[in-house]
């Protein structure tokens, strides 16, 4: 193993250490923070999230950097909710380069219709005055692999518009990677957080993730995944299982921030795959989710 690899993979593991011994739990969530957790692929989320260590498409951009190593595909998502009233597209692509695999992506969001709402005595009102909301991400990935160990780190772009004041920011996340026989170990580490700063002048600073997941596959038509995120209080835990059958995969999941109860299937032919996926939250104020998926081998 190079050296470079050595310390990216300890400098990985000690940060991750540090944050189990302190008992780092935070949920300090903001608007521009919560959209980021929304799922961006059909697969992942019909197993609840839990994709940290099996992500393998070129949407690992956001799941884990590392996954993308030896990817030669690109994958699209349009996700729907049932208010009509958001609507979110994601693009990614990934194909090998010289000594590893390079990846970009897209993630959009955009809300239409938000009633303005100002706070009274403490008691929020609503102004009558619709705002329209867009959010996007632009990522950059680049994974390598030595001694079994793949690596990877992304580059992050954040934009955000509402109505029309304007913020971006800039950030850095890593990720390790690691098959051992029927088992898949991985994780995820935001390395330096994005914080916003406004045209105003101010500044909201988007929560760190870091995630540990593992994937086992006791049979080769069944494969059961789970995550654990240690800066959320909130149902960190999540589980997921599909199960395939000739062309088609039946997916399960439980858990997650934005969802409660997940289920989905695909459908691949050839280099070709289309996934669906239907969230429900636990939240009776929000509205179910769709998601379809489409990725496709170059």
């Amino acid at each position: 193993m190079s050296r470079i690899s050595k310390i990216f993979i300890y400098s990985f593991l000690l940060t991750i250490t540090t944050i189990c011994t302190n008992s780092v739990f935070a949920e300090t969530y903001n608007s521009a923070g919560y959209w980021l957790e929304i799922i961006p692929d059909a697969r992942a989320s019909a197993m609840g999230g839990a994709n940290t260590a099996i992500a393998s498409s070129a949407l690992a951009t956001y799941w884990n950097p590392a996954g993308i190593y030896m990817e030669n595909s690109w994958q699209s998502t349009y996700l729907g909710m049932m208010s009509g009233m958001q609507k979110y597209l994601s693009l990614a692509a990934a194909f090998p380069i010289p000594e590893g695999t390079f990846g970009a992506s897209i993630m959009a969001l955009s809300s239409d219709g938000i009633k303005q709402t100002i706070y009274q005595n403490g008691r929020p009102i609503e102004t009558g005055t619709e705002l329209n909301l867009l959010y996007a991400l632009i990522s950059t990935t680049y994974a390598t692999e030595a001694d079994g160990w793949h690596t990877g780190v992304t580059c992050r772009l954040l934009m955000h518009q509402l109505a029309n004041e304007t913020a971006s920011g800039f950030g850095i996340d890593v990720g390790i990677k690691r098959n051992y026989g029927q088992w898949t170990i991985g994780g995820y580490k935001t390395f330096l957080p994005i914080i916003l700063r406004w045209r105003n002048g101010t500044t909201e600073a988007i929560q760190s993730q870091t995630r540990i997941g593992v994937g086992y596959q006791p049979f080769k038509f069944l494969t059961i995944a789970s995550d654990i995120n240690l800066e959320q209080s909130s149902r960190p835990i999540t589980i997921g299982m599909e199960f395939t059958l000739l062309n088609f995969a039946f997916r399960l999941g439980y858990g997650g921030s934005t969802a409660l109860i997940n289920a989905g299937m695909g459908m691949s032919f050839k280099d070709t795959e289309i996934d669906l996926s239907y969230s429900i939250s636990e939240h009776a104020h929000i509205s179910p989710e769709y998601r379809l998926s489409y990725s496709s081998k170059f």
